[in-house]
């Protein structure tokens, strides 16, 4: 009994560094994902610290057995990274009009990840300034898009193909802001129909002091079945 207390107390600094590591880890994955969580993400508050808790854990255990058998210190975390991609791959969305929703989320979780791993290898500096500016540019990057790149988009169905023609010199003449139009399949899902998405962003967005009246405008236009902001 007596060895294995004055074994505990020899081993005690390491255990306390290990306890240290897994604890940081724990802190940034809470810290993120409770940003993420906070703004309704899929991958929230459990996902990250879960993920961040697991990279530790791989990589401590990879510098375990290099140290008891010689192995490859990077085998196991390397495999981390390509597990991370199969977790972010199923928080990505392609909605129906094939926008896709859900990067940031994925790519959030890598660096989630890549953090938790070099708190297992003894890096405690790095990822803690990581996550400090992982939570800065999750903060401040939605208020500077918002200001530098304003985007205005409308959807619109029209009952035949073959009044595509007149419906998009109507549309030049109505809205000459709308600069990208494009012609897609019906979201309705009606044969007959055609869709058609109109996008402006930047100063052309901004100059549209009333989309909503401009919403109208598009709906009289003979052949436009209905016209909702996208």
């Amino acid at each position: 009994m007596t060895a294995y207390i004055s074994d505990y107390i020899r081993q005690a600094p390491e255990m306390l560094g290990l306890l240290l590591k897994l604890a940081l880890s724990v802190l940034s994955g809470t810290l993120i994902g409770f940003e993420r969580g906070r703004h309704g993400r899929s991958a929230g508050l459990r996902t990250h610290i879960l993920v961040c808790l697991g990279a530790t854990m791989a990589a401590m255990t990879d510098l375990h057995l290099h140290t008891m058998i010689g192995s490859d210190g990077t085998r196991i975390a390397a495999n981390v990274l390509t597990g991370v991609g199969f977790l972010g791959a199923g928080v990505i969305l392609i909605k129906r009009d094939f926008t896709v929703k859900g990067l940031t989320t994925a790519a959030g979780l890598w660096a989630t990840s890549i953090i938790g791993l070099c708190y297992g290898y003894g890096f405690c500096e790095i990822p803690l300034i990581t996550t400090v500016v992982l939570l800065l540019i999750f903060a401040l990057m939605p208020f500077m898009e918002s200001t530098q790149k304003a985007e205005l988009s409308i959807y619109l169905e029209i009952d035949q193909l073959t009044a595509v023609n007149t419906v998009m010199g109507a549309l030049h003449d109505t809205c000459p802001l709308m600069l990208n139009i494009e012609v897609t399949a019906p979201l309705s899902g009606d044969s007959t129909h055609v869709g058609i998405r109109l996008r402006t962003i930047g100063k052309n967005a901004r100059k549209i002091r009333d989309p909503f009246g401009l919403l109208t405008e598009i709906r009289k236009i003979e052949h436009v079945i209905y016209a909702v902001m996208d």
